[in-house]
């Protein structure tokens, strides 16, 4: 009888030391995330950039210095009506869905969705109309139930717009 004690114990044991060490050593929620940024990565590599390719983008954007037919741009700033609007890039973690419902973004530590958003503000003196942010529509890669993902038209408060009709 002793003898079997010790074999169910023993098998006890053998059974009970994998699943600690596995629990111990390894973690599958952060082998699972990172097959799942490996995934999605390897499938969509245009959406996602690192912030050094972000900002090498943006000096390329500020150095080319366009001016355009509704706004002048002067030292990185476009002037449209009474408004002052510079422009950079931003991860964003949400956004809205064509039915409204807020959404999560697909984010990386590495790598994230970055998109253009405007920065306005009032110039001076200047009260023919309000400087406002508006929703844009964009693409981007959304978080579904269960670790699933879709690419999905979103919307966002990113663009700047010189609304008239405002008094002060």
């Amino acid at each position: 009888m002793e003898r079997a004690q010790k074999t169910l114990v023993l098998f006890a044991l053998l059974g009970v030391l994998p699943c600690l060490v596995n629990s111990l050593f390894f973690n599958p929620t952060i082998v699972g995330d990172s097959l799942k940024e490996m995934e999605i990565l390897r499938k969509y590599p245009g959406l996602f950039k690192t912030s050094q390719e972000i900002k090498t983008y943006e000096n390329a954007l500020a150095s080319s210095n366009i001016n355009g037919f509704f706004f002048a741009t002067y030292m990185n700033r476009k002037f449209h009506g009474c408004c002052a609007t510079s422009t950079s890039f931003s991860p964003l973690t949400t956004a809205y869905d064509i039915g409204n419902n807020s959404v999560s973004l697909w984010q990386f530590s590495s790598k994230k969705q970055y998109v253009s958003e405007d920065f306005t503000s009032q110039l001076p003196g200047c009260y023919s109309c309000r400087c406002r942010k508006v929703d844009r529509w964009f693409s981007a890669l959304v978080k579904g139930p269960n670790g699933r993902y879709s690419i999905e038209l979103v919307r966002a408060p990113l663009d700047a717009r010189c609304i008239r009709g405002y008094s002060n």
